[in-house]
């Protein structure tokens, strides 16, 4: 109730704890009700939101349960209700919205009034869609049996889904029960991919036979069957668009006058009301069957049993559609019947790289049983990942206390804190080694039973008919994974388009027989499009519909931007002076908001037919491409973000020709960083005057994230590159701690390795300087002007005391060197009095 004006509002609290690593869920309703609230009478509109969404209050109830309190019911009553649904549709259209959620349950009534508005509510799958654009949205969303063919084929669906389950809806509300009703939800999707339904003759006779029924105009004979039809075709590109719904004759004729009944029109409700009530019963048994079912099928599981889920039979025909080896599919099982698989202390691996690619549906019902058995810290595993997974999963493991030993490398928050509490047992390596050191035994040798993964678990997104592993956005280490066991577990995601075509995958050879990597240009492929592996080794497939849990890219900020202005300039003059050529070399470039200012200002620089060999694509590199900038991209993982993704399934025919997707340890082997001669650009924690980086921890003991590939290519590429702020804010000082210290607390990346740096002050090209010169140029153009004099002073109190003692190459006071991180970790600040 609003204190002020005493009138009640609707409150959709949101529980913030479920809600982590999706809270883009809540701002695409919040966006969209901002858009469209108070623009449309039929709209539930949201009057403001904090912690919570307030939103009008619908008192009146849910249309069908207003339709069966009424005394009789009308063919022109749902001609009504169908014209009003379609005039709301139409709107969110004009407006670039698609709700893809309308169904009966999400038409309210404004209050119990005879003559209420019926309002369209639930926005929290709707989309904002460019209005040039058609098949922009893939994921698989909505109520069933509402759903277009073209969400469950994942073609690509838009504004069409909402005309289809106005068909649905007119359908049930002519006659009591959906067109697509089956005994199980494979049948139903089955006859809603082919539109499989029937006019039932006993319900549907008296439904607009000549047009009297419904107080037609004399001039009209088209039935409602009509408008069912048309709404219901499978072809969204020749269905009816909701101002073409609004235009036809069924509601333009229709006798709008809500009152006093014709005589000779069929009362629809004892019919409807029937219908309705029966099926309610029916299912109600079916779901107590299933449930017990479920029960006793879980319980075998627990004890360590399991079986396939129905097997072949009961496989999506998206997934049939996916794994072309119909021999898995017999295989086929749920998360939950996999579980018989696991015992703590097993060295287990998963697909992934940057939060893309990886397991979800197996990781999360593990971390589920662990939760719900009282199994924290007793269930326990080896982990092995190609870099770092989503939040929901190895983040969820980790406060689980379900992960001994994690490889090679991390970003999740819990992750952290598990391994700097000493509960996680953790070892970083160059991300182009982790995969080779694997198949060379080095992290298995202490296993008694086989030097082998126990289980390795991959994400794909299609099975060749050679039983081949087709990755989605990240290749990874799978390979290598998969290379390095006997037993296999495929997730197969269907929620996302299958990614055939964009990989180039080579495996490891041990040596002396290792082949070269014979790659010449960014766009040469050397491998197969798909990860070869024995199909006898796979033990379970299982079907995901889950998507990457990504979220927004950090957005640049005027800090960023400074950097890669310096960069830019930096670069051009490169090209100026003959050192680089006009299209620079290929490119790497890190994550994070510099990377995308960086990505962001070379698609509006003066660099044409730029190629691309790095780790990671982020959101920007879509601009890049169609900047016709970027001419072709290389990495092992495209970690978009929701809207990304969208973006680049949209225009998939355009970026898939410049993009090639390869395993991590080709995309970071020196050896192909070498010969191309990469432009390598990364972030480090700190640097210190002399040029040392620490990439990884904080104040030299305290883990923040792992090393991923920025050695790999810092230390072999032509040009090193490292860029960050010159402080970074705190709680406790509003200037923040210096990025730019005397000594690194912790070195990745030696004097030896790095060419230049930059931070939004400036850049110090550190090439062919000596130690002091280095230290000079680096305090004058990259210090903060608050900490500037204190390093200055830093530096001359060095040389002096280390001249006098014919020790002055590097200068250093040992004894002080530390005293800013120190600091730091006694009084919450770096600013200190002197040296």
């Amino acid at each position: 109730m609003h204190i002020e004006t005493n009138k009640f509002y609707a409150v959709k609290i949101i529980n913030k704890k479920l809600m982590e690593g999706r809270e883009h869920m809540i701002r695409n309703e919040i966006n969209i009700l901002r858009k469209i609230s108070e623009g449309h009478e039929n709209i539930l509109s949201l009057v403001d939101y904090f912690e919570t969404l307030n939103n009008h209050l619908a008192m009146g109830g849910e249309l069908f349960d207003r339709i069966c309190q009424k005394g009789s019911y009308f063919e022109r009553d749902a001609a009504n209700i169908v014209r009003t649904v379609s005039d709301a549709a139409a709107y969110l259209h004009d407006n670039g919205i698609v709700h893809r959620d309308l169904k009966p349950e999400n038409l309210l009534f404004r209050t119990r009034d005879e003559d209420a508005d019926l309002l369209v509510a639930d926005f929290g799958l709707s989309r904002i869609m460019d209005s040039e654009k058609f098949h922009v949205l893939t994921t698989t969303c909505g109520t069933p049996g509402y759903m277009a063919p073209e969400i469950f084929k994942k073609t690509g669906h838009g504004k069409p889904v909402d005309v289809w389950a106005i068909g649905v809806i007119t359908y049930f509300l002519l006659c009591g029960y959906t067109p697509f009703e089956r005994d199980n939800n494979i049948e139903e999707m089955n006859a809603i991919m082919n539109a499989d339904y029937t006019f039932d003759e006993q319900w549907w006779s008296g439904i607009s036979e000549e047009g009297e029924n419904l107080n037609l105009t004399p001039e009209s004979n088209v039935l409602a069957k009509d408008f069912v039809r048309r709404c219901l075709t499978i072809d969204p590109a020749k269905r009816m668009t909701a101002h073409e719904a609004l235009a036809h004759p069924w509601l333009t004729s229709v006798n709008t006058q809500p009152t006093s009944p014709v005589d000779d029109a069929q009362d629809l409700l004892p019919g409807v009301r029937g219908n309705f009530n029966a099926r309610r019963t029916f299912k109600k048994a079916v779901d107590l069957v299933r449930l017990s079912y479920h029960l006793g099928h879980k319980h075998s599981v627990s004890m360590g049993g399991g079986r396939p889920a129905e097997s072949a039979e009961m496989a999506s025909a998206a997934l049939k559609a996916r794994v072309r080896r119909p021999q898995l599919l017999d295989k086929l099982m749920s998360a939950e019947d996999t579980l018989q698989f696991f015992k703590t202390g097993q060295y287990m691996g998963w697909s992934g790289f940057t939060g893309v690619g990886y397991p979800k549906m197996i990781p999360t019902a593990l971390a589920d049983h662990v939760e719900k058995n009282g199994l924290q810290g007793k269930l326990k595993f080896n982990l092995f990942v190609g870099a770092s997974t989503g939040a929901e999963t190895e983040d969820r493991w980790a406060v689980l206390d379900m992960i001994d030993r994690r490889y090679p490398h991390q970003v999740g928050r819990n992750i952290k804190k598990g391994i700097n509490a000493g509960r996680i047992r953790f070892a970083d390596k160059h991300l182009s080694m982790f995969p080779q050191d694997l198949v060379y035994g080095f992290y298995t040798k202490d296993k008694k039973d086989s030097h082998k993964l126990d289980v390795v678990i991959v994400e794909a997104t299609a099975i060749t008919e050679d039983g081949w592993v087709v990755p989605g956005a990240s290749v990874g280490a799978t390979p290598e994974l998969l290379q390095m066991t006997d037993k296999i577990i495929i997730e197969v995601n269907t929620r996302i388009p299958s990614f055939e075509g964009l990989h180039d995958i080579t495996t490891c050879n041990v040596p002396p027989s290792r082949l070269p990597y014979l790659i010449m240009g960014s766009e040469d492929r050397i491998g197969t499009a798909a990860v070869p592996i024995d199909p006898e080794k796979v033990i379970a497939v299982v079907e995901s519909d889950r998507p990457d849990n990504t979220g927004p890219n950090t957005p640049a900020d005027a800090t960023s931007k400074a950097i890669a202005g310096h960069l830019i300039d930096f670069l051009s003059s490169e090209v100026n002076q003959g050192r680089l050529p006009e299209n620079l070399l290929p490119l790497q470039s890190g994550i994070g908001n510099i990377a995308n200012a960086v990505i962001g200002g070379l698609a509006s620089g003066p660099f044409e037919n730029v190629m691309v060999f790095t780790e990671v694509l982020q959101d920007t590199f879509l601009d890049f491409f169609d900047s016709h900038k970027l001419k072709y991209a290389s990495a092992t993982s495209i970690r978009f973000s929701p809207d990304g993704f969208n973006r680049f399934y949209d225009k998939w025919a355009y970026y898939k020709d410049m993009l090639v997707l390869r395993s991590q340890q080709v995309s970071n082997s020196p050896e192909v960083i070498r010969r191309l001669g990469s432009i390598a650009m990364n972030t480090p924690v700190e640097f210190d005057i002399y040029g040392h980086g620490n990439s990884t921890m904080v104040c030299g003991s305290s883990m923040l994230n792992g090393l991923g590939g920025s050695a790999d290519f810092l230390r072999n590429a032509k040009l090193s590159i490292m860029h960050t702020p010159s402080t970074r804010p705190t709680k406790t000082d509003p200037t923040g701690v210096s990025c730019i210290v005397p000594f690194a607390s912790h070195v990745d990346q030696t004097e030896h390795d790095l060419d230049v740096y930059v931070t939004e002050q400036g850049l110090a090209d550190l090439r062919g300087l000596c130690p002091r010169e280095r230290a000079q140029v680096i305090i004058d153009r990259c210090a903060h002007p608050d900490y500037k004099p204190l390093l200055q002073s830093y530096l001359d109190q060095a040389t002096k005391i280390c001249l006098a003692a014919g020790r002055a190459h590097e200068p250093h006071m040992l004894d002080k060197a530390f005293k800013m991180h120190t600091n730091l970790l006694e009084k919450g600040t770096m600013k200190i009095d002197g040296w």
